[in-house]
Order: C-alpha cells, then structure tokens, then sequence
C-alpha cells in the first residue's frame, strides 16, 4: 500500500507539471551557420587599400574587407551577415569623400618689440602686412590637399663681406682695405601637411627654415656681417579664415629691441559641407 501511495503521489506531481521533463531537455544547435553575404563598393576618391584596413578593422569579427587587386577597377570586397554589410557599406560612403584644398598664408616680418613685454596687438599684425608690401618681409601663399605634404623654397645665393682686411703697398694705388665676400644659401623652406577638423578647422603640421645675413648695427665698423637661422616646427589650430601668431622671437640690439614673427592664416576651399563637430 506504501508503494502504491509513492507512485500514485509521483503521478500527480507531474500532471500538475507536464512541461517539467520537457524543459529538462536542451534543444540541439542549428548546425547550419548563417548565410554570409557578399558585396562590394566603388571607391570613387580614397584609397581602397586604406578604407578596406581602416573600416576592416572597425568590423574587425563581423565582417571581411578586401581592397581589389590594381588595375581590376577601384574597389573593396566585402562579405559579412546581412545585417552587417550595409552599415560597412555606409560606412565606406562616409569616409570616401574627394579631399578638401586648404590655402595658407604665412607672413614673416621684423617688427619693433612691445614695450613692457606685451604680446602683439591686432595693430603689430597689420604693420607686419604693410612690411611685406614694402618689400620689408615676405608673404609664401601656398594651397594643398588635407592629409598631403607641400613644400616650397624661395631664395637664392647672396653675397657678403665676411672680412676686412689692409691691403697695405699690395693693392693698386697703394694701401687701403681689401674685402672678401662669401656667398651664402639664404631664403626661406615651408613645409607643411593640412588636416581638416570639426567646424572646418585646420590643423596643420608647419616647418619654417629661415637663412638670411645679419648686417651689422649702425656705426659698427669693427663688426662683420652674420648668418643667421631661425627653424620653426609646430602643430597650429586655425579658425578657417583667421590668423595665428605661429613665432615670436626677440632680439636685443643697439637700435633696439626687435621681434621677428611668423603669422599663418588658412582657408578651406571644399565642395561639399564641412565636418559637424561633436
């Protein structure tokens, strides 16, 4: 009677839950994986070779991205779930965009330094502008595509005295002092690599090398001429449009204190609408 009171207890327990010993079995995997999708996309301005590791690397796991063989046509490859392969290709339109020319203008000129050690004014920069267009400074214009080095050089070779010296019975007419003139490189080396930011900034990486002879002070006849080298090497941000103030270096001499200055403007010259900022 025991036995049969346990069994009849065991069935009823399981007539209340009947979906007890189903639950306890575990549904097999599909063994089948899901189908991969294959793709591809036109790249019409970059570098497929640089989308397909830049964006293959942002889906690295979830998809595959392959940039075509040269000369079998401008092209990246992509195989990914059917979920997936539209972001990539999104993706790839987004950055595949033709790339924007960004102006320059750097203004090198000499000017009288702040009395007190002030910084320049907005009126220092204008009398810098002024020298230029007095032959006093220089002005280098240059235009290149974000992400791509420009260079230029302007100068030549310049002579002068570089000693005195008495010439004494030798020289013609007797006496006298003899000079001996040197010619020396001058002028000045941009470089420069424009990036273009948020709200059309430019972020540029500048290098200036500047050679020029320094003449002596005035009333110096003891003194002789000097090369001088000034290099400039900087990242600048730029409101597109505006002016920066790259260098400032002062001088002390007899005439007074001077301040050499390197003033950078840029400009974005594009086609389609500037980067929205975060």
């Amino acid at each position: 009677m025991k036995r049969l009171a346990a069994l009849t207890l065991l069935c009823g327990i399981l007539a209340l839950n009947p979906s007890t010993a189903q639950d306890r079995k575990t549904t097999p995997p599909d063994p089948t994986p899901p189908k991969q999708q294959r793709s591809h996309y036109t790249v019409r301005h970059g570098d497929p070779l640089t989308l397909a590791e830049v964006v293959g690397a942002h889906f690295k796991g979830e998809a595959t991205l392959i940039a075509a063989p040269a000369g079998s046509g401008n092209a990246v490859l992509i195989s990914g779930s059917p979920v997936i392969v539209p972001e990539v290709v999104k993706m790839l339109e987004q950055l595949d965009k033709k790339p924007r020319t960004v102006e320059v203008e750097i203004t090198i000129a000499e000017l009288p330094a702040p009395k007190d050690g002030k910084d320049l004014s907005p009126a220092d920069l204008a009398t810098a502008a002024g020298q230029v267009k007095e032959g006093k400074g220089q002005r280098i214009k240059l235009t290149a595509v974000e992400g791509q080095q420009v260079t230029t050089q302007i100068g030549g070779n310049k002579p002068y005295v570089s000693g005195r010296a008495d010439a004494g019975g030798f020289a013609k007419g007797g006496g006298g002092i003899q000079r001996s003139i040197t010619y020396h490189p001058v002028g000045t080396t941009v470089k420069m690599t424009p990036r273009i930011g948020a709200d059309n900034a430019v972020v540029l990486e500048l290098n200036v090398s500047d050679s020029k002879v320094k003449l002596p002070d005035a009333g110096d006849d003891v003194g002789a001429p000097t090369m001088e080298n000034n290099t400039l090497t900087t990242k600048l941000h730029i409101q597109t449009g505006r002016s920066v103030v790259a260098q400032s270096v002062r001088t002390e001499g007899k005439a007074g204190a001077t301040v050499s200055v390197v003033i950078v403007t840029a400009k974005v010259v594009d086609d389609h609408p500037p980067i929205s900022g975060p």
